[in-house]
């Protein structure tokens, strides 16, 4: 099973005694809303032990319609958010 958004307010209210699930809910929006902005801006965002997302751009190239597999179509550059594991996680999990 994934775990949630609500999983997460929930070990931290479990970890922190006193703290309401309100203000755990804050402060996991704000830990999101800094990384998000840190990839926005610097392109990079790294949590040692943890990883790095980063902008990542891939290039414009040509490919067929998938309706229409005789047909070359434009595709146009993306940018998306690419995360990298560090070391650490990596021999956490086994990888």
């Amino acid at each position: 099973m994934p775990t949630t958004k609500q999983d997460l307010v929930d070990l931290i209210c479990s970890k922190q005694e006193g703290l309401t699930k309100k203000a755990a809910t804050e402060l996991l929006d704000a830990v999101f809303d800094k990384i998000t902005d840190a990839i926005k801006t610097d392109e990079k965002f790294t949590f040692p032990g943890f990883g790095t997302f980063e902008i990542r751009t891939r290039r414009a190239r040509t490919g067929v319609n998938p309706r229409n597999p005789s047909e070359k179509i434009q595709i146009p550059e993306t940018k998306n958010v690419g995360f990298t594991a560090s070391k650490a996680l990596k021999d956490q999990i086994g990888a």
